[in-house]
């Protein structure tokens, strides 16, 4: 029995993708969750699930309707429908455009169309979590964000990102929060459900690694955003962003909140960006990459270490934020 629990924070540019490989001993062989999967980046996923050898996608979380999180995700559930080898896809509706757009995706109206047609064929179950969770061996999957009153009030104000879906991973003991694309707002309706439940946010929030919300972007209200950090006190925090991004993500804010939370090790952006790193502008590059942890019952393991994140960084010349976390670079 092997009690080992991969994720893979994909470096996927300007997007999100992350893989789940559950244990062996899960119960499905082969087997693993997917969270997102951006516009044009479907093959760069299914080749990596072919190197892990996943061959069974227990379940595909899809956060909200955006291009850079849902675009890519119709190749993979007919791969996957092809084969027989798909549960569930985990997806709230939500407003696929923003206030004042008329225009919906071609790539969301598939995904759309796609999953009611393999639902209604057998092939793959379509479910709402509204703050449900799932088991699979040791692996906690706690849906925290959105409930239906959010789902509705997201659909109202046709804003898709403060409805996006909030994951929370727990596998003994050790938490990874996934933030999607979740806003100032999104957070406020997080905290207020915990406090008229009477959940202590700072215990069930508590997270050694946290997926950033919305590629590092910046929130209006920066209180806001560092009682996200005050609450989860992460050591490791993924920012998962484009070189060539137009949104300055990652913002400075976030690095200057960052810098006030003792408990963090390490920062690791899966490109490298001209205003936070020095990287010539036009010019693409993988600073971490993509950020590999391997969980077992009494030890943890992230990809790149320290020695290799500092060649990466040394060898380009870059001069990056997250270097007040890392030895002085010469």
């Amino acid at each position: 029995m092997i009690e080992e629990l991969g994720i893979t924070f994909i470096d996927v540019g300007q997007g999100d993708s992350t893989l789940i490989r559950l244990p062996t001993y899960s119960g499905i062989e082969g087997g693993a969750i997917l969270i997102d999967c951006p516009s044009g980046k479907s093959q760069t996923i299914l080749d990596l699930l072919k190197e892990h050898s996943i061959n069974h996608l227990a379940l595909v979380i899809v956060t909200h309707s955006d291009d850079d999180h849902c675009g890519g995700i119709s190749d993979i559930l007919s791969h996957f429908a092809n084969l027989g080898t798909i549960d569930q896809v985990a997806y709230i509706p939500d407003s696929p455009s923003n206030a004042g757009q008329r225009r919906v995706s071609r790539a969301y109206r598939r995904f759309t169309r796609l999953t009611l047609d393999l639902e209604q064929q057998g092939k793959l179950r379509w479910w709402k979590p509204n703050l449900d969770s799932k088991n699979y061996g040791d692996v906690v999957i706690n849906f925290l964000h959105p409930d239906e009153r959010d789902s509705w009030r997201g659909l109202a104000e046709q804003d898709r990102n403060s409805v996006s879906q909030v994951v929370l991973l727990e596998f003994f003991g050790t938490k990874v929060l996934f933030a999607a694309d979740i806003t100032e707002k999104g957070w406020s309706w997080i905290m207020n459900r915990m406090n008229s439940r009477g959940l202590d946010a700072s215990i069930v929030l508590k997270s050694r690694v946290i997926k950033v919300p919305h590629h590092g972007g910046a929130w209006k209200n920066i209180a806001s955003l560092k009682s996200l950090f005050d609450l989860t006190q992460p050591e490791y925090v993924i920012i998962s962003t484009g070189s060539e991004n137009t949104y300055n993500h990652p913002s400075q804010s976030l690095f200057d909140i960052m810098r006030s939370v003792p408990s963090i090790k390490r920062i690791l952006c899966t490109q490298a960006t001209p205003h936070r790193c020095g990287l010539k502008d036009g010019e693409s590059f993988s600073c971490a990459g993509s950020v590999e942890l391997i969980l077992q019952s009494t030890t943890f393991t992230i990809f790149p270490n320290q020695d290799q994140h500092l060649i990466r960084i040394k060898l380009k010349h870059l001069h990056p934020a997250c270097s007040i976390w890392l030895p002085k670079i010469d």
